[in-house]
């Protein structure tokens, strides 16, 4: 799963960073519980579900940013998934439990 930060209208693929995520959709809790939620439904006609989800942050750079803002905006977005997703391979229902 890919996961950038929007406004909702456009897809900039914008870090996680507190001036983007004040006028941004995407919640790290909002977004854990919709996973949940929506793996506890069963849909006919859908493929199994998978045992495994990898969440990979799609971010993209403008050329004209500077390599240490670039770097600082990573960091950042590091920073605030690591409040939801502490270490890798973190079962959701435990993830959840933290929240």
């Amino acid at each position: 799963m890919h996961i950038q930060q929007t406004d909702g209208i456009t897809s900039p693929h914008s870090p996680f960073t507190k001036k983007n995520n004040e006028k941004g959709i995407v919640e790290g809790k909002k977004l854990l519980e919709a996973i949940a939620a929506s793996y506890e439904k069963e849909e006919r006609g859908m493929p199994p579900k998978t045992d495994k989800i990898v969440m990979a942050l799609e971010l993209f750079a403008s050329n004209t940013e500077h390599p240490h803002e670039i770097k600082n905006n990573m960091r950042e977005t590091r920073e605030y998934w690591k409040q939801y997703i502490p270490e890798d391979g973190i079962h959701l229902d435990q993830l959840l439990e933290r929240l």
